[in-house]
């Protein structure tokens, strides 16, 4: 608990490695059902995969050294290429496997599921950063009861004595046999 900063990025990279373990689990399973758009042009597949890593490694580059690996102009380009094919994966689809589907999708539908496909993978990680944060909290709460606990006068008034071990409101049990407590019930 020195370094509160550090447990927030292991919070974040715990985080981002059960996305990224979720990404290739979703790929087997398309590699198993032999379905080529769910495998290499969903969301969640090779493409998905590519940009969210390609994301994670530019920003914790530039944490980590304080300055981009690769210029912004290709970061643009490739991060557009990668949208590009998500946002019509299934024309791509009908292209490669030569089905010939009816499946008609509205562009303003396909572009609002790729804003959606964005927002997912920003909130599903700064959600582990929350979860890192309750951690802090939780620990620093327990802090708290056990300077209370030991530093407090307070606690040894709210005790209840059972066959000489106390129950005290300060979460610990005590010997009580040389004390002069009162046995009650709380």
């Amino acid at each position: 608990m020195s370094n509160i900063n550090t447990m927030l990025i292991y919070g974040i990279v715990v985080g981002c490695l059960f996305i990224l373990l979720a990404m290739i689990l979703n790929i087997v399973n398309g590699i198993k059902n032999k379905d080529f758009k769910r495998v290499w042009l969903d969301s969640n597949g090779v493409t998905g995969l590519v940009l969210y890593g390609f994301s994670l490694f530019l920003i914790a580059w530039y944490f980590w050294k304080g300055k981009m690996l690769i210029s912004t102009s290709v970061i643009v380009t490739v991060v557009c290429l990668l949208l590009i094919l998500i946002l019509f994966n299934n024309q791509l689809t009908k292209i490669v496997t030569r089905k010939k589907e009816n499946t008609k999708v509205q562009m303003i539908e396909k572009i609002f599921e790729l804003l959606e496909m964005i927002l997912s993978f920003a909130s599903n990680t700064i959600s582990f950063l929350r979860l890192a944060a309750f951690a802090i909290n939780h620990v620093r709460l327990m802090y708290g009861n056990l300077f209370v606990s030991r530093h407090d006068k307070w606690c040894w008034k709210y005790c209840d004595c059972d066959f000489g071990k106390c129950d005290c409101a300060c979460f610990g049990r005590i010997d009580c046999w040389n004390t002069n407590f009162k046995i009650r019930v709380l």
